[in-house]
């Protein structure tokens, strides 16, 4: 699947309180999920279903209600083996999804990526 077809399968909703984005994300059962690099922590809910998540460290299965926080770095594979609703909560003032999504992701991630540095520096900044 590609483009139109993933957001299909895979709606997004967005909610706004002051300084705060709720993104909560539907996934069909049976569905392989790579996620983009997490550049902040925020906290995560697992609101329906059962996914195993795989990260750099290890293999974790959560079965709803299940709430977790997504530390700074992290790529995650998911596998939902239910359907599931899950949320994301990330401050920000910004009210644009694509530019939200931007904002809390990255390329690439080193240990120095805490700064507010939209681009890179190779010197181990966000990029």
């Amino acid at each position: 699947m590609k483009g139109q077809e993933v957001q299909e399968a895979n709606p997004v909703k967005h909610s706004f309180a002051e300084n705060i984005c709720v993104r909560e994300i539907y996934n069909p059962a049976n569905e392989f999920i790579i996620t983009a690099i997490h550049a902040q922590s925020h906290p995560f809910f697992l609101l329906k279903g059962s996914m195993s998540i795989i990260t750099h460290e290890g293999i974790e299965t959560i079965d709803a209600p299940h709430y977790g926080i997504t530390k700074p770095g992290i790529k995650r594979i998911i596998y939902t083996h239910t359907p599931c609703n899950f949320v994301t909560v990330h401050a920000t003032e910004l009210k644009d999804p694509e530019e939200i999504v931007e904002s809390v992701t990255c390329l690439l991630y080193t240990s120095d990526a805490a700064d507010d540095t939209p681009c890179v520096d190779l010197g181990g900044r966000r990029i």
